[in-house]
């Protein structure tokens, strides 16, 4: 007995055999990208699934589940319904897609690729070409420019980066141009 009362039945197992099969095909991804993914934490968010967050709190407790371990678990359990209901349809901007999934936790992402073909495309798409996208100037290119460092920086770097994400701009190059050009409007 762990002290939880949960119902694994038949669609229970499936649902676990299909979410450790995402997982076994997209771990290496999030290594690549310096993030971290337990299968531990993967079970205990599917196992306390449906159960209410204080006692999820608890439970977690009694079991000495590290805080690092929970929080991720709670925050899966809170964003599961959002992403749900998000990630149903294709996402056709990169950017749009890039911040609905960046801003969830690897478990939940895997988790959401077992729920159909469409979260498994999202998910992929996300892993696959925007995970990874940077930008190559920062504030201290802007600097270099003559700006005089503000609350613009961030203003004009945000939406570089979503016009490189939906694929408006590729090289340095296009990124100071525009960087220029946005200047400009802002001032």
């Amino acid at each position: 007995k762990i002290g939880i009362k949960v119902k694994t039945d038949a669609e229970f197992i499936k649902q676990l055999r299909k979410i450790l099969k995402y997982y076994g095909e997209l771990k290496d991804f999030y290594k690549k990208n310096g993030e971290e993914i337990k299968k531990g934490r993967l079970l205990f968010a599917l196992l306390l699934r449906g159960i209410k967050p204080g006692e999820i709190k608890r439970w977690c407790f009694e079991m000495k589940v590290r805080k690092k371990d929970l929080n991720i678990i709670l925050e899966t359990y809170n964003k599961w319904n959002e992403i749900k209901k998000n990630l149903k349809n294709a996402v056709k901007r990169n950017s749009t897609l890039y911040y609905m999934v960046s801003r969830i936790p690897p478990e939940l992402q895997v988790i959401a690729c077992s729920w159909g073909s469409v979260y498994y495309k999202n998910i992929k798409k996300y892993l696959t070409y925007l995970s990874g996208l940077h930008l190559e100037i920062n504030g201290e290119t802007l600097k270099d420019m003559g700006y005089q460092p503000s609350e613009k920086f961030r203003d004009v770097l945000g939406k570089l980066f979503e016009m490189k994400l939906d694929g408006k701009i590729s090289s340095r190059e296009d990124e100071i141009h525009n960087l220029k050009k946005l200047m400009k409007v802002l001032s």
